[in-house]
């Protein structure tokens, strides 16, 4: 998956109610974004990042299930994270 900075923009056209536009457009505007694009955006990003920790706790159970520990290096973390941010489209800081 590419990076959300990497990505081009497209367009989908969905329907929705008149009362779930009315609410796309409050949150938007609530939440300080331009549009309900932006905050469909959001909130897109967010399932995302959920998702990644739901697959990471997942592992996490399985090896303790399975007794394969691992040594949990900064190294091995920096090298999951940079996965992960590939995986789901996010990028990762220098540290």
């Amino acid at each position: 998956m590419k990076t959300e900075t990497q990505d081009t923009l497209t367009s989908l056209n969905i329907s929705v109610l008149a009362s779930q536009k009315s609410y796309l457009e409050q949150q938007a505007s609530l939440a300080g974004f331009a549009d309900p694009s932006d905050y469909l955006r959001q909130l897109i990003r967010a399932d995302q990042q959920r998702k990644a920790r739901e697959e990471l706790e997942e592992m996490l159970v399985k090896a303790i299930e399975n007794d394969k520990w691992i040594e949990g290096t900064p190294e091995y973390w920096a090298k999951k994270k940079a996965e992960l941010a590939a995986k789901y489209g996010h990028e990762t800081k220098a540290e």
